[in-house]
């Protein structure tokens, strides 16, 4: 009855994702996923070493410090990455970019966990 149809707890009404584009439906999911520049904490730190991690794949990537800040440092690794990735390069780690890193790097691990064996 609902296939075309989300229901959205927050606002409690329907939005329809028929002809939707990802930057409608989204828009409040992914500034809840954001992280950007002033940021602290365990998350960023997160971002930082998947950042580093991918970073033989992606060898024009700035080097990050891991240090749980989201300073300029990884805001310019961020958009070098959103920009070999054809995102919108914002310097914010939305919940588009972090889909797309996280998918780089664990397909990067699997890879690298398959040649140690």
């Amino acid at each position: 009855m609902f296939k075309n149809r989300r229901f959205n707890i927050k606002n409690r009404k329907r939005i329809s994702t028929k002809n939707r584009s990802n930057s409608n439906i989204y828009n409040t999911k992914s500034q809840d996923y954001a992280l950007k520049e002033g940021d602290s904490g365990e998350e960023v730190e997160n971002l930082q070493r998947m950042l580093l991690a991918i970073i033989d794949e992606y060898p024009s990537l700035p080097i990050v410090t891991i240090n749980g800040i989201y300073g300029s440092e990884t805001k310019n690794a961020v958009e070098r990455f959103q920009e070999l990735n054809s995102l919108n390069k914002t310097g914010i780690t939305d919940i588009y970019t972090y889909r797309v890193l996280k998918n780089i790097f664990n397909t990067y691990n699997r890879v690298n966990i398959s040649r140690r064996k």
